[in-house]
Order: C-alpha cells, then sequence, then structure tokens
C-alpha cells in the first residue's frame, strides 16, 4: 500500500514557487486528511475529518465534526467552528458560515463581518450584494459586510443588473435595491435579470422581458435558462435549442440535453449518448458517452464509460485519466474531486486526482 511521510523544513514560501497546485488534499489510510505537495510529501501532517483545496492562501478542513480554516503553514485562521456540511468557497472577499444553525460571513482574515444571525442566505456575490434574511426581512449586505438596505417583501432571487424578483399574492414582479417596485407582480415565476433580460414563466410557459417589464421574447417555451454571453437554452417539447438575446434561435430544437456554456463550449445529449457543442450548436464532438459531466474545465471533462465508471476526456474524446471513479467533478485550479472505494475500511471517500491522474489517497 502507497503511503505518505511527513516533509519538515519546508516554508510557505517554497510551496508557492513549486506551481499551482501546491498543497492537494491527501486521505490516509487511517481516514485522516492532511495536505502533501506535488511530489507527494506531506506538508501538513494529516490530522483533519475532512479537507477541501486551498485557495489563495486558504483551505476549509474539518475538526470534531466542525470546519475551519487554515492557512499554508496550517494554522489557524478561523478555528472550527461552522457546522456545514460542506463550507462555501469565499465569494468575493467574504464566506458564508453557519453558527448554531444560523448564517453570518467572515473575511479571508477570519473575523466574523456579518453576525450569525440570518435564517436565510444568498452567500454568493451578485450585482455587489450578498442577501440575508431575518425577522423583519431581508439585508443587503456589501463586499465590507456592511448593510445598505433592508427590505420588507419575500425575494425569490439574488439582484441582477440593479433588479431582484420578489412574490406577492402568488405572483413575482421585480423590485429595485431601495425596495421600490419597478415591474409589478404580474408572472409566476421569474429568474434574476443577466444580460438585461430575466427569464419569467406565465402559466405553463417561458419567454423573457426587459428591466421596464416588457416581453422581449415571446413567452412560447417549455423552460427557459438565463442569457450568458450573449445566448441561453430554452426547451420545446422534449428538446432544446440555443437562442440569442434578440430570440432568434441559434440552432434548431434538436438536443435531448445541453448544459451551461463555459468558455464557449458546453456538454449536451442526444438519444442516450452526450458530446460537447460550440455556441453555435456545432458538434464539437460527437454524442459517444453514456454520460458526461456539466463542465469542460480547464481542457477535460467527466466522462463515463459503459460500465458506468467516470474519467476525463479531452476536446478530442480522448481518454486522458482512465475510467475508475464512481462520480468525477469538474477541474479546478489543477485539482478534481472523485468519489472511489477504499481497498480499505469498506467504505466510499471523496478524494483528489490532478490532471496527470496523480491519486491523492493511500491506495495500493
Amino acid at each position: 500500500m502507497k503511503r505518505l511521510v511527513l516533509l519538515l523544513l519546508l516554508s510557505p514560501l517554497t510551496l508557492f514557487s513549486q506551481g499551482p497546485p501546491s498543497l492537494i488534499p491527501y486521505l490516509t489510510a487511517d481516514g485522516l486528511y492532511g495536505y502533501s505537495n506535488p511530489q507527494m510529501k506531506f506538508v501538513i501532517k494529516p490530522r483533519f475529518e475532512n479537507a477541501r483545496p486551498f485557495t489563495n492562501g486558504l483551505a476549509w478542513v474539518k475538526e470534531n465534526k466542525k470546519w475551519g480554516l487554515i492557512n499554508a503553514a496550517g494554522d489557524w485562521v478561523y478555528p472550527p467552528a461552522n457546522e456545514d456540511a460542506k463550507p462555501d468557497p469565499f465569494s468575493g472577499p467574504l464566506a458564508t458560515v453557519i453558527i448554531n444553525k444560523q448564517y453570518g460571513m467572515i473575511n479571508r482574515q477570519g473575523k466574523l463581518l456579518v453576525p450569525a444571525v440570518y435564517f436565510t442566505f444568498y452567500g454568493s456575490l451578485q450585482d455587489g450584494l450578498y442577501l440575508g434574511y431575518k425577522s423583519g426581512g431581508w439585508d443587503l449586505i456589501n463586499s465590507a459586510g456592511k448593510i445598505t438596505g433592508t427590505i420588507n417583501k419575500d425575494l425569490t432571487g439574488v439582484f441582477g443588473n440593479g433588479l431582484a424578483p420578489f412574490k406577492e399574492k402568488g405572483k413575482v414582479g421585480y423590485l429595485d435595491k431601495t425596495g421600490k417596485v419597478i415591474i409589478p407582480p404580474q408572472f409566476d415565476f421569474g429568474r434574476s435579470f443577466s444580460e438585461g433580460l430575466a427569464a419569467v414563466r406565465m402559466g405553463e410557459k417561458w419567454g423573457y422581458i426587459n428591466k421596464t417589464g416588457k416581453i422581449i421574447i415571446p413567452v412560447e417555451y417549455d423552460w427557459a435558462e438565463s442569457f450568458e454571453k450573449g445566448i441561453s437554452t430554452v426547451k420545446k417539447g422534449d428538446k432544446y435549442a440555443i437562442i440569442n438575446s434578440t430570440g432568434k434561435l441559434v440552432t434548431g430544437f434538436a438536443y435531448d440535453v445541453v448544459y451551461s456554456f463555459y468558455n464557449g463550449i458546453a456538454v449536451a445529449g442526444n438519444g442516450e449518448k452526450y458530446g460537447l457543442i460550440n455556441t453555435s450548436g456545432k458538434w464539437v464532438l460527437s454524442p459517444a458517452f453514456p454520460d458526461m459531466g456539466s463542465l469542460l474545465t480547464e481542457g477535460l471533462v467527466a466522462a463515463a464509460n459503459s460500465e458506468e465508471l467516470y474519467g476525463y476526456i479531452n476536446l478530442k474524446g480522448e481518454w486522458v485519466i482512465s475510467p475508475a471513479y464512481q462520480y468525477a467533478a469538474p477541474f479546478s485550479n489543477g485539482l478534481a474531486e472523485v468519489k472511489i472505494e477504499l481497498p480499505y475500511g469498506n467504505k466510499v471517500a471523496y478524494v483528489f486526482i490532478d490532471k496527470k491522474g496523480t491519486k491523492y489517497w493511500d491506495h495500493e
């Protein structure tokens, strides 16, 4: 069984000189996580119940059933207090924490800037704001953790292009950051604005409105996503198509599923097979795999073989990392999380691999 040894006398400056990823969560046969470098030597000794990758010099780790933040030296920046099953990454300068089942936010120095007093929280920085709900309404919180206003209406989404959806008497409308109603409630459902348009549902059909509430793209679709970089996906019957922001069809209704575009490429399904399309709807990789992950990132996308095991392929459809995993997440900063059956302990675990397929856990 392959094991790691603790690497001594290595400073954080040495870590960063080696290039990303420099510190990688590593699971030992004892069931504890530490951090190794790419040379498979421990830098931070295994002592955690769980561990997430480092981002901008900080990582979430679990100890005594609670999550905290450490720095690259393994020192606590935010001691274990967060109760979430998997803590949120930082969105902008702040990250959401849960204390006594209520939400707050900390900065990168581990200071609790937003008290944990909220029952519901939108912890992704959107339109320059975080949103927290407590008795009395929704607080609008800026990136410095300061409350800039309170809205006493039932928000149903985040702000986008200066407006947020809210519900009143069973209908959805849109208001601005002062709480002023800009588009009166009239829709059965409404997504947040993106690129000046919002997908709305009236009855069973979807279309798009502009910021005055005018219908710009007819309400005639069975499903509609938000616009991103000038395109979106809509559905009629059982098929999806791509449209542009004028409502013109870029493709016919030719796909069984289309996931989000990332760097101009999206995973799409046709029949029982999956492949990759570009923003014009052309197949970059013809559908040939029984399942694929939702995103192509860093040149790789998760794909399944006929035995329902996942590995990673490139844009040519070539296996770069052979299928061996029960689950495979998109790559981020050179690492991907995969689900394995451990050769010891009769249990499964979520662990990490790099783009060469290097396994960062004790294995045979």
